[in-house]
C-alpha cells in the first residue's frame, strides 16, 4: 500500500522537482536580469555625468562666443564712431583748405596788384621826368622865342 503510494507519487513527486527547479531557474533569470537593469542604470548615470560635462562646456563655450560677440561688437561701434569722428575732421580739413585756397588766391591776387603797382609807378615816375624834361623844353622854347 505503500509503495503504490509512494509510486504514485512519483509523478507528483517529479513535477514537485520540475516546478522547483523552474523556480530556481526563474530566481536566477530574474537576478541575472537585476544585475543587467543595476549594470544599464550605472551606464546610463556614466552618460548622465559624460553628457552634463559637455553640456558646461557648451555653456562655457556659448558664454564665451557671447562675451567674444559683445566684444566685436564694442569694437565695431567704437570704430564706428571713430569713422564718423574722422569724416567731420575731414570735412573740416577740407573746408580750410579751400578757405586756405582762397586765401591764397585772393594773396596771389594782392601780389600781382602790388607788381602792377611798382610798374604803374615806375610808368609814372617816367612820365613825371618826361614831362619834366618837355616842361624845360617848353619853357626854353618860349624863352628862345621871346628874345
Amino acid at each position: 500500500f505503500q509503495r503504490a503510494a509512494v509510486e504514485a507519487d512519483l509523478p507528483l513527486a517529479d513535477l514537485v522537482l520540475t516546478a522547483e527547479e523552474e523556480i530556481v531557474l526563474l530566481q536566477l533569470r530574474r537576478s541575472w536580469e537585476r544585475e543587467q537593469v543595476v549594470q544599464l542604470e550605472l551606464v546610463l548615470l556614466d552618460l548622465e555625468g559624460v553628457f552634463a560635462k559637455y553640456r558646461r562646456r557648451l555653456h562655457e563655450y556659448d558664454q564665451q562666443l557671447i562675451d567674444m560677440i559683445a566684444a566685436k561688437e564694442e569694437v565695431v561701434a567704437k570704430t564706428h564712431h571713430d569713422l564718423a569722428r574722422a569724416e567731420v575732421q575731414a570735412r573740416v580739413a577740407e573746408s580750410k583748405t579751400q578757405e586756405c585756397e582762397l586765401d591764397m588766391a585772393e594773396r596771389d591776387n594782392v601780389v600781382s596788384l602790388d607788381v602792377k603797382k611798382e610798374e604803374l609807378q615806375v610808368a609814372i615816375s617816367r612820365m613825371e621826368q618826361r614831362l619834366e624834361t618837355l616842361t624845360k623844353k617848353y619853357k626854353q622854347a618860349q624863352t628862345a622865342i621871346k628874345k
